[in-house]
């Protein structure tokens, strides 16, 4: 089964009506692509960029509430590809992945050679996409990867559809969910009926914070946007993001705190409420961390 067609296979399911009646404590309700389309932007020196990446680390300690999937000097001294325009950030977040986690087990070439080619072969993949000039979402860009022979057959990489195409994405994936309500009542101090009125978020919660307290970190699609969410504290995510370290972006919606020094600070229960797809890159070698057997243990 493609990656596309695992998405597809989600359409299948009912769709699930969050009642609004209930008072979510952490769903967030829709979020439009268009809610982004208002930012403000500025240019930041090195010494700013600095000072910034260093406060990211102490905002995310390694704790029972917290973890940074990385090691400091990973985030301190991140230079990613910068996608540069709208469109190419499924596969730049598959590169600067890879290059977080070590990885040489992904594409056919060496990892190195990727990152200087990488708007060539981006170029070969998007003219067999269904819009010619970006790919619908992470699955599409993996199937077409492997019809070039850019990744390898046998990748190390775990790919997982969070939630379906179709039916107003209001299908979901429950082959990873928690087995009990009770344990997500507990870690995340919600009730019973709070769970049950919006499931998909405390289970997306669990998955999520369970990797990244494993040391996994995961590319994550999100509100039209791909990219490497590294850490997580009691109300944010941290993504090691696509663009240039240089610029600072603020928005007005209230969810995307900002982008700056080449990361992204999201509202975490946004991401939960409305994360699409999920895409694991093997570490070359296990670093740290718990295991995720042992980061899904209540604290």
């Amino acid at each position: 089964m493609s990656y596309t067609q695992q998405r597809a296979s989600l359409d299948s399911l009912p769709p699930l009506r969050v009642p609004r009646s209930h008072p979510h404590p952490h769903y967030v309700s829709l979020i439009s692509p268009s809610d982004f389309d208002r930012p403000s932007i500025s240019t930041l020196t090195g010494s700013e960029i600095s000072t910034f990446r260093s406060s990211i680390v102490t905002s995310f300690p390694r704790s029972s509430s917290s973890w940074l999937a990385v090691e400091n000097d990973s985030i301190i001294n991140y230079v990613p590809v910068d996608q540069e325009y709208e469109g190419a950030c499924t596969f730049v977040s598959l590169i600067n992945c890879s290059m977080l986690v070590g990885s040489q087990n992904v594409f056919t070439r060496p990892l190195a050679k990727v990152v200087k080619d990488w708007k060539s072969i981006w170029s070969k993949i998007v003219k067999l996409s269904q819009r010619n000039d970006d790919v619908v979402d992470i699955a599409e860009m993996l199937d077409l990867s492997l019809r070039k022979n850019i990744l390898k057959p046998d990748s190390k990489i775990t790919y997982t559809p969070i939630r379906s195409s179709g039916n107003r994405e209001m299908s979901f994936n429950k082959s990873f969910y928690a087995p009990t309500p009770l344990l997500l009542s507990e870690k995340y101090n919600v009730t019973i009926s709070d769970i049950n009125a919006a499931p998909f978020v405390y289970q997306n919660a669990f998955y999520i914070e369970s990797h990244l307290s494993s040391s996994t970190p995961l590319i994550i699609n999100f509100a039209e946007h791909t990219r490497t969410c590294v850490g997580y504290n009691s109300t944010s995510l941290i993504f090691c993001d696509n663009w240039n370290p240089g610029i600072e972006v603020k928005d007005d919606t209230g969810y995307e705190s900002y982008w700056k020094g080449g990361l992204s600070v999201v509202d975490k229960w946004a991401v939960y409420s409305w994360v699409r797809e999920v895409l694991i890159v093997e570490r070359e070698e296990e670093k740290g961390g718990k295991s995720v057997d042992d980061a899904i243990e209540i604290d």
